[in-house]
């Protein structure tokens, strides 16, 4: 299972006097549950460093992220697990986080300008299911079962996009 988990509170402020807004929506792609929007979170980091806000979409996939400077902003969708009140489990999800522009390149996401009073609108994105890789880890003959503590599996996309994470079931087996 993934331990991504999604950041705890968010930096979102009521819009000040001089400060942009970014709003959009997010779409899931057809056969994904709705209720994985839950697992979303969208931040924007201003290319300058200076500047930082983060929102959780409304269940139709809108989103607003106020009191920002003014400035380009790169924006991020994040997935992450979700807890499910109706039955009480976290729910692991399978979106693929990327950047506005449809990447998952942090040098290839599509900035977004904000103007003191604006709002950079129509910062829209879909998002979708991301393949699965399962496999099973096995310790040397002899070794003693202690030998899974700590043991987890990792994969990194290439070009720098996402990288998810992994423990072991009892059996060695992760997805």
């Amino acid at each position: 299972r993934r331990q991504r988990r999604r950041p705890r509170g968010s930096t979102v402020a009521a819009n000040a006097a001089g400060t942009g807004t970014i709003s959009g929506k997010i779409t899931l792609e057809s056969g994904v549950p709705s209720d994985w929007i839950k697992a979303v979170w969208v931040s924007a980091s201003s290319v300058s460093g200076s500047s930082y806000g983060s929102a959780s979409p409304q269940s139709d996939g809108t989103f607003t992220i106020t009191g920002l400077d003014a400035g380009t902003y790169r924006v991020q969708f994040s997935a992450y697990s979700y807890w499910d009140e109706k039955t009480q489990t976290s729910v692991e999800t399978n979106l693929v986080s990327e950047y506005f522009g449809d990447t998952t390149s942090y040098s290839s996401a599509t900035l977004v300008t904000v103007t003191a009073g604006g709002t950079a609108s129509k910062t829209n994105v879909t998002l979708g299911n991301g393949g699965l890789i399962t496999g099973k880890v096995t310790l040397p003959a002899g070794a003693r079962a202690e030998g899974w503590q700590g043991v987890s599996v990792s994969a990194d996309a290439i070009d720098g996009g996402s990288s998810v994470y992994a423990s072991l079931a009892p059996d060695g087996t992760y997805t």
